[in-house]
């Protein structure tokens, strides 16, 4: 209140607190109350002038004073940055204070004008005698040096901190969830809780008995490398990879394809000879391309699972525990991991974090790729790699083996780092044409050996693919769309039916709600009479979405319904065979399309289930540009995911009644689809979303997500929200398998936790200060050795004087016995002659 009075009417002032270091957050409190928006002006001074002042007045010694020091300047770093500030040097405001002022209103844009009298009247204050902050090292020589080794004691303390904060930056980079928790909670939650907490900071471990890990099964894994002339640093550093893993029970199997290249062979002798039984080395006198060399290393090979690794490629350090961790938590056939790329240069980038198992995105992209390991026995079943599948021999062995076990584990880490050597798919797909057509043929096997009918076609991506699967019989589907009014609306969605739905066995169930309209109860009567395949129900219930769904589907006369929104438009005509052709197998649940806007934007490809703490559910990819191909091509393949939308949703009508329609009770508005598709997946039913059924949404594109009027209704239906955490508590606990962890929740692009990044950021940023501090203290100590090295030198000059000196007067003194003898002759002389006279 005081500082309120004080300042209330004065448009510019200035404020010096000797504590302000640690009181800046009151005082911004206090600006920010009174809309004042202030310009920091930052001293800086030499560490031993700190030290001097503070020893004069309150006598620190040298480790207290420039520890309090580093605690300010830190404590005004950290409240003072993204602000309007400037940092001036002490002596440079005393040696050369117009020239320093001026820096200060240009820096901070003050309105200070230039004055004659203010400038004489600031000389006239400073008085120069009183100047202190140059040190007279003679003076404090002494302190300066009893504090030298407990200085050296800090520095090695903080150069320890350092190692440890590296080692754990490490960990972040190639393992982000040893030390975040739950990172993938999102910017949301962490707002809410008031920031992240790491799991746990710790130092880079060596070996696996770092770990403090005794596992059940410790099983040996064999790494099996292929290798044809390949850069000597790239092989080498593939192989550096494998020994130096934290798991120790492994082996490393190479078989050497014939490499015409000296160099290659050259790297793989030298590794012969450290006599490491886990390294088994073979050489071909003939090439037999990638599929044969790897089949070859797996022959070599003994361990109870067998991992793939390319060797231009790495592997993390601790990517064979992660295996075996996830051995022992759950039994495992097949398992892949997160990938990324590297460039020539080193750096890691394109960062791939996978969805567990979706069999229907495997058979449209092989986005297991890489880390994949795999049981021998699975292996072994299926004869490991074929031939005839160059660029895609992976992609052929992965469908066979997920089609001899349900056993596949995804590790939500990045354990492999692919290369990104010119002339490789790592760089471009389209480096390896054949690669594509060869991934096609392996589908078309797949599907053979499944006894499913139907064609593979080429993705809108490079190496993504299409599967048209054979429609069986001709079963009738029916539409059912819940309306009121809206007769503009109504129009465009039965006629882009009837004028471009291909399959014709449909009938269209509508069902209206207290319409009153003339002009929609005309409408009613013309698609009557115009086409026998629709009806019309009048359902005179409350608005309850729900309801109105389920009264529709029970009019349905089809083996299969679309819940479809009449706020849609039918633009593709082959829409109903796109969702028909999953909805008739057995083993789906409910069948989403992809919905545009009428801009040409993304309006719903899929649903995401959040978590309690964040959001029950969103849709991914909203407000994307349509053409976009998404995340690594979410866009433009068919997969399983957790839920999706019923503005335009196909089912088993059998199945929808089975399962309980949409919950009418609890669900009236809002989520009513998504519990829907979660109790389907919990029957264990899959729901696909299929980018092949296209259709226009004309829900409002023009205002913001939190606009929309799902939006709308979503806000205002708390009890809802409520409802779903307490029924699909433990689905929300668990995480959305369809979605990676590490990427951040409630977010539509698939975008990475913006507060991991921020995160490891910040211990970049960190080490650069402790670095720089570092730098500083050593400095200083160079200094001080400089001043006791001289010192010493003059106390080596007085010993050496002091030793001449002493030699001296040893010798005066011999002179000086010799002289006195000299003088008592003398005077005897003088008395002898004395008497001779007398």
């Amino acid at each position: 209140m005081f500082l309120k009075k004080s300042l209330e009417f004065r448009k510019f002032f200035g404020l010096k607190d000797p504590r302000i270091s640690m009181l800046l957050p009151f005082y911004f409190d206090i600006f920010r109350e009174m809309k004042i928006q202030p310009l920091l002006v930052i001293m800086l001074r030499k560490d031993v002038d700190v030290y001097k002042s503070l020893n004069l007045i309150h006598g620190f010694s040298l480790k207290k004073a420039l520890d309090l020091y580093d605690k300010y300047m830190e404590s005004i770093e950290k409240t003072t940055k993204n602000r309007k500030r400037v940092f001036i040097a002490f002596e440079e405001l005393l040696d050369n204070t117009d020239n320093t002022i001026n820096k200060i209103k240009q820096t901070l844009d003050l309105p200070i004008k230039k004055s004659l009298k203010k400038e004489k009247q600031i000389s006239a204050f400073l008085d120069k005698r009183l100047k202190h902050h140059n040190l007279n090292y003679e003076t404090y020589l002494r302190e300066f040096a009893e504090d030298h080794s407990k200085l050296k004691e800090k520095l090695e303390e903080e150069r320890e901190e350092i190692n440890i904060l590296k080692g754990e930056l490490e960990d972040i980079k190639e393992s982000i969830s040893y030390i975040v928790d739950r990172v993938s909670f999102g910017s949301e939650m962490i707002k809410r809780k008031g920031g992240f907490k790491l799991k746990r900071s710790y130092k880079e471990p060596e070996t696996q008995k770092d770990f403090n890990v005794n596992f059940n099964v410790d099983p040996k894994i064999s790494i099996v490398i292929p290798v044809y002339n390949i850069k000597r640093e790239w092989l080498e550093a593939c192989i550096d990879s494998v020994l130096r893993q934290r798991y120790k029970n492994w082996e490393l199997c190479i078989v050497d394809d014939a490499s015409t290249q000296k160099q290659t062979k050259k790297v793989l002798k030298s590794l012969m000879k450290r006599k490491d039984e886990r390294i088994k080395i073979k050489f071909l006198r003939k090439n037999k391309g990638i599929a044969g060399a790897t089949n070859e290393a797996v022959r070599l090979s003994t361990g109870e699972f067998v991992g793939f690794l390319d060797s231009d490629d790495e592997i993390s350090k601790d990517a064979l525990f992660e295996v075996v961790e996830a051995i022992n938590e759950k039994e495992c056939d097949v398992i892949y991991s997160d990938e990324d790329k590297l460039t020539l240069k080193g750096k890691r980038t394109e960062a791939f974090y996978k969805p567990s198992y979706s069999p229907d995105r495997l058979l449209s992209q092989n986005y297991m790729c890489h880390f994949l390991v795999v049981k021998r026995s699975i292996g072994e079943s299926v004869g490991w790699l074929r031939d005839g599948f160059s660029g895609s021999q992976d992609y052929d062995f992965i469908l066979r083996c997920v089609e001899k076990t349900d056993k596949i584990y995804r590790i939500p880490k990045i354990l492999y780092h692919w290369r990104k050597v010119p002339g490789s798919t790592a760089v471009n797909v389209n480096n390896k044409p054949e690669a594509w057509e060869n991934g096609r043929r392996a589908i078309e096997d797949s599907l053979k050996r499944r006894n499913i009918k139907g064609k593979v076609l080429l993705g809108k991506g490079p190496c993504t693919y299409q599967i048209v699967r054979q429609i069986e019989g001709n079963p009738l589907v029916s539409i059912v769309i819940p309306f009121r009014d809206a007769p503009k609306l109504l129009r465009k969605c039965m006629n882009s039916i009837l004028e471009k739905s291909t399959y014709q066995n449909f009938e269209i169930v509508g069902v209206n709600h207290r319409s009153q309209r003339k002009e929609t109860l005309e409408l009613i009567e013309y698609y009557k009479k115009k086409d026998n395949r629709i009806r019309f129900y009048n359902a005179d219930l409350s608005w309850n979405f729900s309801m109105l769904s389920n009264y529709g589907v029970k009019k349905a006369k089809g083996e299969h319904v679309v819940l479809l929104n009449v706020d849609t438009e039918v633009t593709r005509p082959d829409w109903i065979e796109r969702l028909l052709e999953h909805s008739q197998r057995k083993e789906v649940g409910a069948v989403g399309a992809k919905l545009y806007y009428p801009n040409g934007k993304i309006q719903h490809a899929g649903v995401i289930i959040g978590t309690e703490e964040v959001a029950v559910a969103w849709h991914i990819h909203r407000f994307t540009d349509g053409n976009n191909w998404g995340y690594f091509g979410s866009l433009i393949i068919t997969q399983n995911l957790s839920a999706v939308t019923a503005a335009c949703m196909m089912v088993k009508k059998k199945l929808y009644e089975e399962i309980g329609g949409l919950d009418e009770k609890n669900l009236a508005v809002a989520f009513n689809d998504i519990d829907f598709c979660l109790r389907l997946r919990e029957k264990g039913y899959l729901n696909i979303f299929t980018p092949h059924c296209e259709v226009m949404h004309h829900e409002s594109a023009l205002r913001s997500y939190k606009n929309t009027p799902e939006e709308e209704k979503r806000v205002t239906s708390t009890r809802e929200e409520e409802y779903m955490k307490k029924r699909h508590k433990n689905i929300l606990k668990k995480g959305d398998p369809y979605y990676n962890p590490n990427l951040i929740l409630n977010a539509e692009n698939f975008a990475r936790d913006k507060m991991l990044d921020q995160h490891i950021a910040a211990k970049d940023q960190h080490i650069n200060n402790l670095n720089k501090v570092i730098a500083a203290k050593d400095q200083h100590i160079n200094n001080l050795n400089k001043v006791i090295a001289a010192k010493d030198q003059h106390i080596a000059n007085l010993d050496v004087f002091t030793r001449n000196l002493t030699r001296e007067i040893v010798n005066i003194k011999k002179y000086s016995v010799f002289y006195n003898l000299l003088s008592r002759f003398r005077r005897e002389l003088l008395m002898w002659f004395g008497k001779i006279r007398k």
